[in-house]
């Protein structure tokens, strides 16, 4: 029974994507319709059978020499090959696509190269949400590291460089190691920190504390993620940083305010006490003065004695006052 034919043209009019056929010097000699539905450009557009012409006029001027770099290298190896390119829309953007070239080869004769299939993706929306994801990271206000599998820094967010006092330079040089960073009393816990990474992927936050350029013990609260291949092998790990600067300062003030607020709190109990036997010394004064045999001598005295009682008080009242 005969196979029945089906036309590749049919077929590639078909897929959602952008599509087009070439001869086998990579001549482009037919456009699929999502080429004319995503550009908002007729058929018609094409002169004399000429897609050539039609599909380089929408691709971005910038990318057209690079694009022609890529067929002339990939064509002559008759093997797949693939790039990005910007394509202009109807909307009158230019978006980005990955586009995949594939060879066709008579079936009767698999060295016999019949043309070019090729198909192109857009990836607009993945590079948008890589840029918002790229803004969001290099504006941060929380510190983010990259490091490879053998702990070799290759990438800090700007608010990680300003707090640490390098430049970006000398961390693109990939030669500064995160233990580098780290006193060495802090090993256990990011051996610990390791481990976790190891086992589950993931690190919970754990507080420590990172060298700065100068010297600076900076406390820092740090989480990790372990970015794998498609084998599953550990290729970087992703460290979030939050500096603790200003909440140790607060934790130390709000001690010391605790400590000043104990010591007032044991000021007044103690002005309470001596106030009690201060009273009771300044009415025995008080009577004693009033006796009416008083020598004048013992007078005296016991009005000194008065006055040191009264100013003793006085003292023993105000100190509560501080609390």
């Amino acid at each position: 029974m005969p196979t029945a034919f089906i036309d590749p043209h049919l077929v590639l009019n078909s897929t959602p994507q952008l599509a087009c056929t070439t001869t086998p010097d990579g001549t482009i000699d037919f456009l699929n319709n999502r080429w004319f539905d995503f550009t908002g450009r007729p058929s018609s557009d094409i002169a004399g059978d000429n897609g050539e012409a039609f599909w380089i006029s929408c691709v971005h001027p910038d990318d057209r020499e690079t694009v022609y770099a890529q067929w002339a290298a990939g064509v002559p190896l008759g093997q797949p090959f693939e790039g990005r390119y910007r394509i202009l829309g109807r909307d009158g953007d230019y978006h980005w696509f990955f586009s995949n070239a594939i060879p066709m080869f008579d079936p009767k004769d698999n060295t016999a190269l019949l043309g070019w299939v090729c198909t192109s993706i857009n990836i607009q929306p993945q590079i948008d949400a890589e840029a918002r994801f790229s803004h969001l990271i290099e504006t941060s206000y929380v510190g983010l590291t990259i490091s490879d599998a053998r702990g070799y820094i290759t990438y800090m967010n700007p608010s990680l460089l300003q707090l640490l006092g390098y430049e970006k330079h000398e961390v693109e040089g990939g030669n500064m190691k995160w233990k580098d960073l780290t006193p060495p009393e802090f090993a256990a816990v990011d051996a610990e920190a390791a481990r976790q990474l190891s086992a589950t992927g993931i690190c919970q936050p754990y507080e420590k504390v990172n060298i700065a350029r100068d010297g600076r013990r900076i406390p820092i609260l740090v989480g990790g993620t372990c970015m794998r291949d498609d084998s599953g092998a550990s290729t970087e790990i992703a460290a979030f940083i939050l500096d603790l600067t200003h909440l140790k300062r607060a934790e130390t003030a709000l001690i010391q305010a605790e400590k000043l607020a104990a010591v007032g709190r044991l000021a007044a109990s103690i002005s309470h006490e001596i106030n009690n036997p201060l009273e009771a010394i300044t009415n025995l004064i008080y009577l004693s003065r009033e006796h009416p045999d008083l020598p004048p001598e013992v007078a005296e005295s016991l009005a000194i004695a008065f006055a040191e009682v009264a100013r003793c008080s006085q003292i023993t009242t105000q100190t509560p006052r501080f609390h």
